[in-house]
């Protein structure tokens, strides 16, 4: 970078010197004029267009004094770094030349060098669209950005196509890989990268690899266009001898690739779901397009969790609301959502209303005055979901039910008290809903989860004997069944990730975050798997997206951010997460022995092992000498981290473990 400014832009934008610290803007429609100048390199913009682009709202008096406002916070950092990136004119802006390099020049670099390893670290500054988050700042801004966003997204694309085409089949196998991997990561439904990718495998000979590759396709363009692959990439998967895999699958593998055959959106046609009607109280002429948008953020959350039949008012009757007659809603229920502008105090009203009793559960209130960019948009939104879904799904999870929905919640919440005998009623549920509802993606899921905790947090004697690849594959049938349901990404990210598929684990995660940003808990666990999956930034980036959405901490939270810390190489802070962490957990122990060990602390390792120990004696028998192969099966499974140094630290812990259990029982 030499002494120009790093612009991040890609994902969450920011200012970056070259020794690595942050230069801090007081405005996020400050670092937006960045954004914004820097994609007009060399131009001149006039006042007032940036004025009516970014305070669309105001009258050109103040919008002029508030882009005045934005000059001087920026002037402020350029004090602050002495160097001054922008030039300024009392009627025009325009960016100074060689004061600043952005990461979206390093990426286009990085892709065309001829180091596959370049190739994948340039391919890792793709964090999200340009300016992410930044649409809430303006609906002006919002429009510009959104075509601008097409246009990186696009000229990105085309540019690793280029690459690809030039090089022909005289590149490395590797630098191929890396650019179609690229590909995918800004459309997982990129036909040339999977054909890429595919033709690569089959000449390399590796078949399983090459059909695996085909099927995440299948999954990619049925979830996001709802398409089948083209002629031209199904015969080259039937041409390489794996035809009979795709012209006559089995009924099994006809559910795990996605064969046009099965009728997606029928399999879920029995499962009936709880019912919410959308009463929008907020009508007149002065319409508020953020009140509106809330309220449709809302109802996007409601949806991301997939547990909920919902319907607008006006299916309801021809009034404007659903009549204030009480409806007999079963086990599962139906409600009322009704949102109510306050134009006086300029709040919103949002009440829940159960239809079945008349009862108002709650009655949440959104200050909009408070509400200053998207994170405090999203914590409101997050506050109002939260308490629907949890008032509604809590009332099923607290009782056994009939419904095979409510049967799923109540299973739901026996695993998630993690522990054996729970996971045991929990999957004899799943068992019995699977005999009559077989097509209820849910179900496969939570017998993967179950399976998966099985492994890594209470394995017993013979646990090797369990088919990690069927756990894997029942995973995958959960995301075909139901490519929309943000728990089967997760459990595929997971199984993907214990199985050592790194790049299917990240998609996985990608597209859980994709489907339901605003859930904690998924927001959470995706956090976790990126830090094991060796990206500190993106983990670190989730976890304080999540913590912001929580009033409150669930302690297995600490246990992620534990191996966060982990992974970052902060064992001291690792230790201190892990002390709030709950402390009969294995792995956790294990991460303990292991992050003390890298602190030089022996006494409290040595303390931290002796409850392993223990616990190792109590799963596998007082005196465990005969399952020590499968207790050093199990230790390094639990080691999941990809990062070499990462790996090398828990690893220590590992050969302290070994030689510790070698010598207690020989």
């Amino acid at each position: 970078m030499g002494d120009r400014l790093y612009f991040q832009t890609l994902g969450q934008p920011r200012l970056i010197r070259a020794d690595g610290t942050p230069v801090a803007l007081k405005t996020r429609k400050a670092l937006a004029l960045l954004g914004y100048l820097v994609r007009r390199p060399g131009q001149t913009e006039t006042r007032g267009e940036l004025g009516a682009l970014l305070w669309s709202d105001a009258d050109r008096a103040k919008a002029a004094v508030s882009l005045r406002q934005a000059l001087r916070h920026i002037r402020r950092a350029e004090d602050e770094i002495g160097m001054r990136l922008v030039e300024a004119s009392p009627t025009s802006l325009s960016l100074r030349p060689d004061t600043m390099t952005t990461d979206l020049e390093a990426l286009s670099r990085g892709l065309g060098d001829a180091d596959p390893a370049t190739i994948r670290a340039a391919a890792r500054l793709w964090e999200g669209d340009f300016l992410y988050g930044f649409d809430a700042l303006d609906p002006v801004f919002a429009e510009w950005l959104s075509v601008e966003q097409d246009r990186v997204r696009s000229d990105l694309g085309d540019w690793a196509i280029r690459i690809l085409e030039d090089l022909g089949s005289r590149a490395g196998i590797d630098q191929r890989e890396a650019l179609a991997r690229f590909l995918l990561a800004l459309d997982p439904t990129h036909e040339f990268a999977h054909k890429t990718l595919i033709r690569l495998y089959i000449d390399q000979g590796l078949k399983e690899r090459a059909l695996r590759q085909y099927r995440d396709c299948v999954r990619e363009l049925k979830a996001h266009l709802d398409i089948e692959p083209s002629a031209e990439i199904r015969q080259l998967v039937e041409n390489d001898g794996a035809g009979a895999a795709v012209r006559a699958p089995t009924r099994a593998s006809e559910a795990l690739m996605g064969s046009a055959e099965v009728d997606l959106p029928s399999l879920r046609r029995d499962i009936v779901l709880p019912v919410i009607s959308i009463a929008n109280l907020t009508y007149g002429k002065d319409y508020d397009y953020r009140a509106h948008s809330l309220r449709d953020e809302v109802i996007a959350g409601l949806s991301a969790y997939r547990c909920f039949e919902l319907y607008e008012a006006a299916y309801w009757g021809d009034d404007e609301t659903p009549a204030p007659t009480r409806v007999e809603g079963g086990e599962l229920g139906s409600f009322i959502l009704r949102f109510r502008k306050d134009r006086m105090i300029n709040r919103i009203y949002v009440q829940l209303e159960n239809r079945s009793s008349g009862q108002i559960a709650f009655n949440e209130v959104v200050d909009l005055e408070t509400i200053r960019d998207a994170d405090d948009r999203a914590e409101a939104v997050f506050r109002t979901v939260s308490r629907v879904h949890s008032h509604i799904i809590g009332r099923l999870r607290q009782r056994p039910g009939r419904t095979p929905f409510a049967r799923w919640c109540q299973a739901e919440a026996l695993i998630w008290e993690f522990n054996r005998q729970a996971d045991e009623k929990a999957f004899s549920i799943l068992s019995e809903l699977e005999e009559s509802f077989s097509s209820f993606s849910l179900i496969y899921a939570g017998k993967a989860s179950i399976t998966l905790k099985q492994l890594r947090f209470y394995p017993t004697a013979g646990v090797e004997a369990i088919d990690l690849r069927g756990v894997l594959a029942q995973a995958e049938k959960a995301v075909l069944l139901d490519p929309w349901q943000v728990i089967n990404h997760r459990m595929f990210g997971w199984l993907s990730l214990q199985c050592g598929h790194h790049d299917d684990a990240r998609r996985a995660f990608d597209q859980a975050l994709k489907l339901n940003p605003l859930d904690p808990m998924n927001v959470m666990s995706a956090a976790e798997a990126m830090a094991y999956l060796g990206d500190v930034r993106a983990a670190r980036s989730h976890a304080e997206r999540a913590f912001r959405l929580l009033n409150t901490v669930p302690r297995i939270l600490y246990d992620y951010l534990a191996n966060i810390q982990f992974a970052a190489g902060d064992y001291d802070q690792c230790v201190t997460f892990l002390e709030r962490a709950p402390i009969d957990s294995m792995p956790s122990l294990v991460t303990r022995v292991a992050a003390l060990t890298c602190t030089n602390r022996p006494e409290e390792a040595e303390f931290a092992l002796s409850r392993l120990l223990a616990r190792f004696e109590q799963q596998f028998g007082s005196r465990p000498q005969y399952a020590s192969g499968e207790i050093q099966a199990w230790l390094k499974r639990v080691n999941l981290f990809s990062h070499p140094e990462a790996h090398r630290s828990f690893q220590n812990a590992f050969d302290v473990i070994s030689n510790t259990l070698h010598g207690r029982y020989p």
